[in-house]
């Protein structure tokens, strides 16, 4: 069974940095191991993040990576999130709260945030 995800764009900052861990999870993307969930605002925010100048990724890495996720991945719908409301996760940047939906969303049962910005199902 392939395991499902949610990226956060620094795995993919630090997957084109580095050959680290977050590099092996973008190959096993990319291999079609894991299938990442991603929606439209998600998938802007990979491009403006890592189109910044600051990181100087050629276009043509930054189009591969897109390209790859999208082609492995789920796309989800969330017509229902309202980030700018107060929600039940409390977190520093409200845009992340997208990323935390979509986990929930996609695996359709509750879901528990820690430190990290990676999602646990609750056990039990």
């Amino acid at each position: 069974m392939k395991i499902k995800v949610v990226l956060d764009t620094n795995v993919l900052v630090s997957s084109l940095l580095s050959s680290g861990p977050p590099a092996v999870i973008v190959d096993l993307v990319a291999d079609g191991k894991l299938t990442p969930f991603f929606n439209d605002f998600i998938v802007s925010e990979y491009l403006n993040v890592l189109l910044r100048p600051k990181f100087n990724f050629f276009p043509f890495q930054v189009s591969r990576l897109l390209d790859d996720i999208m082609r492995t991945g789920i796309a989800v719908d969330v017509t229902d999130l309202k980030p700018d409301e107060p929600g039940v996760i409390a977190m520093p940047d409200k845009d992340d709260r997208v990323f935390y939906h979509i986990a929930g969303l996609s695996y359709n049962r509750q879901y528990q945030a820690f430190p990290g910005r990676i999602i646990y199902p609750f056990s039990g």
